[in-house]
Order: C-alpha cells, then structure tokens, then sequence
C-alpha cells in the first residue's frame, strides 16, 4: 500500500508514473508541513516582494518537482531535499524584481507633443524602477506602462498620490498577474512585456495602439469595477478641474475587495466598527 512506502519509493513511483497521484498525495500529506514552516519563516505574511500565497497554492506542484529532482544516492532525506528547495524558494521569490500594470488616463491627444507633462510622468516611473528603462506605449488620452521594481505595490500607490500631477485625472495600477491572457500584436508585445530578443522597437501604428487600448481598457472595467460603461474622455477632457485638495490614501471606503485587502494585509482585528458592520451586512 502506499501509506506504507517510503519517500524513495514514493519518489520512484513519481519518475516512472507508477500510481503518480497517490504517491504525490502521500509525499503532501507527510511533508507540507515542512513546506509551510519554511515558506512562513522566510516570508513575512506583509511582505512587499512575494507572492506567498501564491506559493500556498501551489504546495502540490513544488512537491511533485521535488519529488521528480530528488536524488537518494546523494544521502539526503526527501525531506532534506524539499527544505532545501523550498529555501531557494523563498530566496527566490523575496529577491527578484516584480512587475505591475499601470494605466493613466488624461486630456492628452498625443502624450509625446506634451512635453512637460511626458517628461513628469518618466521623472516620477524612473525613480521606481529596476530596469535601465520603462516600458511603455501611448495613445489617445491612453498611456499604458509595464513596470519592473523592487517597490511595494504600496509604496508605488503611495508615489503616485504624491507626486503625480493633477493633470492625470484618472490611473490603475495592479501587480502583473502571474497568470495573464491576452491577445497583442507582437510588436506591442515586445514593446510592453519584452517577449521578443529583438532590441530595435518600431513605432506602433495607430491601429495597434487601439487594439492595446480596447483590450485594457476593458479588463480593467472587469476586474476593478470602477466605470460602469466606459470612460468618458471627452469629458475629463471639457470638464475635469483639479481638487483643491485630494481623499487622504486612509480615508474610510466601504467596498468588499479593499477591506478583505486590508484583513490580508493587516489582519481582522485593524478593521474599523463600520468596516466590520459592512462585513457582516455582507456575509448576510
């Protein structure tokens, strides 16, 4: 039976495909423990450079790696063998640099003719960045950027409500998802996420930038919920005047996402009366 073999065997059975899932389902049910003790002590739950849910989730597919790499005549235990990998892991994960999605929305025809306001929007991305250069591509009223940093998604919001100007009414920022569907000319492609070994970047033709536009614009609609329709930029552009003074980033907003955002972050018990009454309300 397989509750009675032993991390060699069970390993085997992994290489060779011999009753695989049960074998994989005993090395997790022997070893996430470990797994999860490593992955908590060298990942702080706050921490800004980490997906450690992300590795959470996936405690089954590192287990079966390690299982497939383990290599008994080296005289380690398995167990050894997966604290070392889940350390690496760790290591891994909390030094490389993470990339986010920004999307800024203005009264701008062609960003690139502003040249004031170009070369404010570059001041304040470079400051962040990890990466000689930004990657970035613009269009109508539409600037969206791909940004790699060793920043906090919080310490980059946190930049942008201080710095930038109120002649951009309107931004999105997100952490790249790891698991991200999309459909783009290459050339955008290589332009935003860098796909391509090709160094020299043509301009991206009108036609292009709409395709980049409607497909951003809405997922951002999607997953945000922030415009019920779409953005009127014609009217920012006829309308918008800047605030004599903007929301404070603490002030109290009473939607689901940011207060379960902010149990993740800071736990329950950081919750205000009205938060945890608007949870409750919730639940009901």
């Amino acid at each position: 039976m397989i509750h009675n073999q032993t991390d060699v065997e069970l390993t085997h059975n992994l290489k060779n495909d011999i009753e695989a899932e049960a074998s994989l389902q005993e090395l997790v049910d022997r070893h996430s423990g470990i797994f999860l003790d490593i992955v908590n002590n060298y990942i702080p739950n706050a921490s800004p450079t980490s997906h450690k849910q992300d590795i959470i989730d996936e405690i089954q597919y590192y287990i079966y790696n390690a299982g497939l790499k383990y290599d008994q005549t080296r005289g380690a235990k398995f167990s050894t063998f997966l604290g070392n990998e889940a350390k690496w892991l760790c290591l891994n994960q909390h030094y490389k640099n993470k990339k986010y999605l920004l999307f800024m929305f203005g009264a701008w025809i062609r960003l690139e003719d502003n040249v004031e306001l170009y070369e404010h929007i570059k001041d304040v991305l470079e400051t962040i960045l990890a990466v000689p250069e930004l990657s970035f591509v613009t269009g109508e009223h539409t600037l969206i950027a791909c940004i790699e940093s060793q920043s906090s998604f919080n310490e980059i919001k946190d930049l942008l409500e201080e710095f930038l100007k109120p002649d951009i009414p309107a931004y999105f920022l997100m952490p790249k998802p790891r698991n991200l569907s999309y459909r783009l000319n290459p050339l955008l492609e290589n332009h935003l996420f860098g796909k391509s070994k090709t160094k020299k970047i043509e301009e991206p033709t009108s036609e292009m930038l709409k395709e980049l536009m409607d497909y951003f614009r809405k997922r951002a609609m999607d997953n945000m919920n922030f415009f019920e329709s779409k953005l009127d930029l014609e009217m920012i552009k006829q309308t918008y005047e800047p605030p004599t003074a903007w929301p404070k980033s603490d002030d109290e907003i009473l939607d689901i996402d940011i207060i379960l955002d902010k149990i993740n972050e800071r736990g329950i018990k950081s919750l205000t009366i009205n938060e945890k009454e608007f949870l409750d309300k919730q639940k009901k």
